[in-house]
Protein backbone atom coordinates (compact mmCIF):
# COMPACT_ATOMS: atom_id res chain seq x y z
CA UNK A 1 0.00 0.00 0.00
CA UNK A 2 1.32 3.43 -0.94
CA UNK A 3 1.99 5.97 1.78
CA UNK A 4 0.01 9.22 1.70
CA UNK A 5 1.78 11.72 -0.53
CA UNK A 6 3.95 9.11 -2.24
CA UNK A 7 2.01 9.30 -5.51
CA UNK A 8 3.63 12.57 -6.58
CA UNK A 9 1.45 15.30 -8.01
CA UNK A 10 -1.11 13.07 -9.70
CA UNK A 11 -4.62 14.54 -9.31
CA UNK A 12 -3.33 17.74 -7.65
CA UNK A 13 -5.21 20.83 -8.83
CA UNK A 14 -2.81 23.59 -9.88
CA UNK A 15 -3.72 27.13 -10.92
CA UNK A 16 -1.55 28.58 -13.70
CA UNK A 17 -2.26 32.33 -13.61
CA UNK A 18 -2.26 34.18 -16.92
CA UNK A 19 -2.86 37.66 -18.29
CA UNK A 20 -1.81 39.30 -21.57
CA UNK A 21 1.95 39.16 -22.06
CA UNK A 22 2.51 36.17 -19.77
CA UNK A 23 5.80 34.37 -20.30
CA UNK A 24 5.40 31.30 -22.49
CA UNK A 25 7.12 29.27 -19.73
CA UNK A 26 3.66 29.07 -18.14
CA UNK A 27 2.46 27.06 -21.15
CA UNK A 28 5.40 24.68 -20.68
CA UNK A 29 4.66 24.41 -16.95
CA UNK A 30 1.01 23.58 -17.72
CA UNK A 31 2.07 20.84 -20.16
CA UNK A 32 4.65 19.37 -17.75
CA UNK A 33 2.14 19.28 -14.90
CA UNK A 34 -0.46 17.64 -17.11
CA UNK A 35 2.09 15.00 -18.21
CA UNK A 36 2.70 14.15 -14.53
CA UNK A 37 -0.99 13.54 -13.91
CA UNK A 38 -1.74 16.86 -12.22
CA UNK A 39 -4.85 18.89 -13.07
CA UNK A 40 -3.54 22.31 -14.13
CA UNK A 41 -5.97 25.08 -15.06
CA UNK A 42 -5.23 28.37 -16.77
CA UNK A 43 -6.73 31.00 -14.45
CA UNK A 44 -7.21 34.57 -15.65
CA UNK A 45 -8.55 37.79 -14.20
CA UNK A 46 -11.55 37.12 -16.47
CA UNK A 47 -12.65 34.41 -18.86
CA UNK A 48 -11.46 34.67 -22.43
CA UNK A 49 -8.32 34.57 -24.52
CA UNK A 50 -4.93 35.90 -23.41
CA UNK A 51 -1.78 36.26 -25.53
CA UNK A 52 1.56 34.93 -24.31
CA UNK A 53 4.89 36.70 -24.77
CA UNK A 54 5.55 34.65 -27.91
CA UNK A 55 2.13 35.42 -29.43
CA UNK A 56 0.27 32.21 -28.60
CA UNK A 57 -3.37 32.59 -27.58
CA UNK A 58 -4.46 30.71 -24.47
CA UNK A 59 -7.98 30.64 -23.05
CA UNK A 60 -8.49 31.10 -19.33
CA UNK A 61 -10.44 28.07 -18.19
CA UNK A 62 -11.73 29.85 -15.09
CA UNK A 63 -11.54 33.33 -13.58
CA UNK A 64 -9.93 34.28 -10.27
CA UNK A 65 -13.35 35.05 -8.79
CA UNK A 66 -14.92 31.76 -9.91
CA UNK A 67 -12.00 29.59 -8.76
CA UNK A 68 -10.79 30.69 -5.32
CA UNK A 69 -7.43 29.61 -3.93
CA UNK A 70 -9.05 27.08 -1.63
CA UNK A 71 -9.79 24.73 -4.55
CA UNK A 72 -6.13 24.52 -5.66
CA UNK A 73 -3.15 22.67 -4.22
CA UNK A 74 -0.56 24.97 -5.83
CA UNK A 75 -0.17 28.00 -8.09
CA UNK A 76 2.19 28.96 -10.92
CA UNK A 77 2.73 32.74 -11.17
CA UNK A 78 3.71 34.02 -14.63
CA UNK A 79 6.70 36.04 -15.64
CA UNK A 80 6.63 38.56 -18.47
CA UNK A 81 4.48 41.68 -18.80
CA UNK A 82 1.54 39.87 -17.17
CA UNK A 83 3.32 39.95 -13.81
CA UNK A 84 2.88 43.73 -13.46
CA UNK A 85 -0.78 43.57 -14.49
CA UNK A 86 -1.57 40.74 -12.10
CA UNK A 87 0.38 42.44 -9.30
CA UNK A 88 -2.01 45.40 -9.59
CA UNK A 89 -5.12 43.17 -9.45
CA UNK A 90 -6.72 43.04 -5.98
CA UNK A 91 -8.38 39.65 -6.55
CA UNK A 92 -5.03 38.20 -7.61
CA UNK A 93 -3.31 39.54 -4.48
CA UNK A 94 -5.99 37.96 -2.32
CA UNK A 95 -5.65 34.67 -4.24
CA UNK A 96 -1.86 34.55 -3.75
CA UNK A 97 -2.14 35.56 -0.08
CA UNK A 98 -4.65 32.76 0.52
CA UNK A 99 -2.29 30.26 -1.13
CA UNK A 100 0.54 31.47 1.10
CA UNK A 101 -1.54 31.47 4.32
CA UNK A 102 -2.63 27.90 3.67
CA UNK A 103 0.98 26.76 3.03
CA UNK A 104 0.31 25.78 -0.57
CA UNK A 105 3.11 25.55 -3.12
CA UNK A 106 3.85 28.73 -5.11
CA UNK A 107 6.07 28.71 -8.22
CA UNK A 108 7.05 32.23 -9.29
CA UNK A 109 8.51 32.42 -12.81
CA UNK A 110 10.78 35.32 -13.84
CA UNK A 111 9.19 38.69 -13.09
CA UNK A 112 6.54 37.04 -10.87
CA UNK A 113 8.61 38.12 -7.86
CA UNK A 114 6.76 41.42 -8.30
CA UNK A 115 3.45 39.62 -7.67
CA UNK A 116 4.79 38.20 -4.41
CA UNK A 117 6.12 41.61 -3.39
CA UNK A 118 2.82 43.39 -4.11
CA UNK A 119 0.94 40.63 -2.24
CA UNK A 120 3.15 41.25 0.79
CA UNK A 121 4.88 37.87 0.69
Amino acid sequence: MARPGSAGIATRRIAVLIDNGFDAASIAAHAALLAQGAVPRFVGPRLGSFTSSDGRAVDAEISLEAGPAVVYDAVVLPGGAAAAMLAANGAMKEFVNDMYRHCKAILALGEAALILEKAGI
